[in-house]
């Protein structure tokens, strides 16, 4: 994962989407997004096929945070090794 590139991209207004294979059968969708005051990391592991039913949406998380660093902490220890372009 670029940090830098990833920084910059969030602090321009991108919101990023990347997906993160935990196993063979679970594999969790992460958006990454900055609002101006805060970054915003949205996951969750889609284990269905009709996206309008709620419980389908496993393991589903979002959280805030008002420095970067902190994001990558949560990134690298929730999910290691995730690509992100």
């Amino acid at each position: 994962m670029n940090e830098k590139k990833l920084f910059k991209q969030l602090k321009n207004g991108y919101e990023i989407t990347t997906y993160y294979k935990l196993s063979d059968q679970i594999r969790y969708t992460i958006h990454l997004s900055y609002d101006g005051s805060k970054y915003k990391i949205h996951s969750y592991n889609f284990d269905g096929d009709d996206v309008t039913i709620e419980e389908y949406y496993k393991d589903e998380k979002i959280r805030e945070f008002k420095e970067f660093s902190d994001l990558i902490v949560l990134l690298d220890s929730e999910f290691p090794n995730v690509k992100i372009d």
